[in-house]
Formats: structure tokens, sequence, C-alpha cells
């Protein structure tokens, strides 16, 4: 047994948590590179020279690097603030001629006094965020009674660039390797225990000693008298105590305490009990062992049906070799066949 291979076995499982998260941003960069490639690919070295009616009459899509030229109306548009600071303007740019208009988006904050002017410039065409293409919507009909014709299907961020190729590779290989290097998580198991021989000389704990428990609890409605309920929940690596229910059954016991909490003062705590009930004729296999991780922890595992008739599993998890012997030696004077010898 390698117990070195059974230890990174376990640790590369147990990160399947925080790989989830990542996992989460790294395909997002992934899709974000994709999707800047498929700009680079779509635009060349020079913008394309388009007319605002092409623009207005959709036939111009959306991540295209354009050149445009128009009457700027800088007193005509719209302001985004954010903290009350204006962080980008929205002017209307017009083409004389047919009246059509498109929205442009300027970084820097436009001079209220700024006067009309013609204008050419080179940008990107963009989608409208939601809250401005409802704006355009509001004022389509307005600017239409007026004699000018707009779209709500774009807007130009004048100045804006097509992101490079190299850079859009590098980014979409950043994201495909984040996501299968998070995804190897997933391929190993939570657990990973394995039988090892019980260490008879251990000193046994001379006072109460941690016990926990992993496993599918059922909910306990009353604990005296003791009534058990339907409901069932997992609980992992769990504080429990070992209760005695006559000569031959044991109870693991859970009290799971709630509290909820409101700008940190305790507004309500819930208590509830769960247990697990083992009888010796019940077991399929009771196996003391170790789980292995990033700290080794020694254990006893059952296996059982359980009330459904599926394969139940539950770890009982010790801080030393000499509380698991003790549990051991008390499990085979109540009648459970342990075994501990791994092969």
């Amino acid at each position: 047994m390698d117990e070195r291979a059974l230890r990174w076995k376990a640790r590369i499982g147990s990160l399947k948590a925080g790989c989830g998260i990542v996992l989460i941003l790294a395909a997002v960069v992934a899709c974000t590179g994709m999707a800047s490639l498929r700009t680079a690919l779509q635009n060349p070295g020079v913008p394309q020279e388009v007319a605002i009616p092409q623009l207005v009459n959709g036939d111009v899509a959306a991540g295209c690097y354009v050149q445009v030229s128009g009457l700027a109306l800088y007193d005509l548009g719209y302001e985004k603030t954010e903290n009350g600071k204006t962080t980008a303007s929205y002017y209307f740019l017009a083409d004389p001629d047919t009246g059509d208009m498109v929205l442009v988006k300027h970084t820097a904050v436009l001079v209220a006094e700024k006067q009309p002017d013609m204008v050419t410039f080179t940008g990107m065409t963009r989608l409208p965020p939601t809250e401005l293409k409802d704006a355009l919507k509001e004022d389509e009909a307005l600017l239409a009674n007026n004699g000018f014709r707009t779209t709500t299907a774009l807007y130009v961020e004048a100045g804006a660039h097509p992101p490079t190729k190299g850079r859009a590779v590098l980014m979409l290989a950043l994201g495909v390797i984040g996501v299968g290097l998070c995804c190897i998580p997933f391929f190993f198991p939570g657990q990973v225990f394995a039988p090892c021989p019980v260490d008879a000389v251990a000193t046994p704990p001379t006072g109460p000693y941690a016990v926990k428990a992993t496993g599918t609890f059922i909910q306990l409605k009353s604990v005296e008298p003791l009534e058990i309920g339907k409901a069932t929940r997992r609980f992992s690596n769990a504080i429990a105590n070992l209760i005695s229910l006559g000569n031959q059954e044991l109870m693991i016991y859970i009290r799971y305490i709630l509290k909820t909490k409101a700008y940190g003062i305790t507004v309500k705590t819930t208590v509830t009990d769960w247990g697990i009930f083992l009888q010796p004729e019940r077991m399929d296999e009771v196996t003391a062992g170790k789980l292995y991780g990033w700290k080794d922890k020694w254990a006893v595992r059952f296996r059982y049906p359980d009330a459904t008739g599926k394969p139940a599993t539950l770890y009982v998890i010790f801080d030393n070799p000499g509380a698991q012997a003790e549990f051991v030696k008390r499990l085979r004077a109540m009648g459970f066949t342990v075994a501990a010898e791994g092969a």
C-alpha cells in the first residue's frame, strides 16, 4: 500500500469546492478569449469605412472595426454615472442628408457648451447594455416624430480597437488550461480510506476525546423518548457522540445547531438531532483503517443497507490511534466483526 499515493489522491479530491469556483472563472476567461479571437479574425488591420445609414439599417454587425463620419450632436444623448460621477457620455452622430443617427460612446466627459461639429473617427460597434437599450427604445418614437431615425441594435465606441490575435489566443489558452486543471479534482474521490492494522499498543485517551462522523443521518424527532423521523441529511466530518442503546446497538448521534444572525446579532437558534443506528447483524462490513488527506486520520468504516435498502457508508473518525483502538474493542464486545488488516 503506497500511503503517499493515497494521500495525494485524497488531497487532489479535496480541492473540488475551490476548483468549482475557479472553474467558472476559467470558463468565463475561455469564452471571453474565444469571443475576442473571433472579433480579431473578423476585423482587418484597418477600419471598415461605413455610412450612418448602414449602421441604422443593420448592414453592420456588432464587433466590427469601423470608420464613420457625421454631424456630432454633443448636446443630445445620455450620460453614465457611478457614485455620482460621470464615467461615460453618449451622443448622437447624425447624417444631415438622411436624418439617420447612431449613438456614439465617448469615454471622457463632454463639455456642455460644445457645439455640433462634423467629425470622422474610428471605433468598434457594440451591443448596447440593457439600460441603454431601454432608454433608446423610449426615445425612438420621439426622435422619429422629429424626422430622425436611429437603431437600438448597436452603438459605436469611439477610439476602441479590435483585440490583437496574440492577446486573444493567450486569453483563450489560459482559460482552456484553467478549465482542464480545475476538472482534474472531479475525477478523484472525496474520501480515500484504506484498511490498516489497529495499533494495539497505542495509549487510549484518559478522558473524553473528539469523535467526528461522515455519512447520511436520519433526523430524530425526539431524543428522550427516542423518536425517529423521516428526513435525512449528509454530514461531513461533523462532531458526533457514541451512544450505546442496549448490548448490541450503537447510535452515532449529532446535535446540529444553526444560528441565524442579523448585523452580527443572533436572532434565531435552531437545534436538530440526527442519528445513525448500527447493529452487528445489519453490517455488510466494518473496517478499521485511515482516512488520507492533508492530515491522516484514524477511522472505522461501516458499510450497511440504509432504510430504503440502498448501500450506505459511514466513517467514524478519531484524532489518535488510541481512541480508534478503544472504539474497535468496544465494537467487538458488542458483537461487531471488525476487519483491521488491509488486504
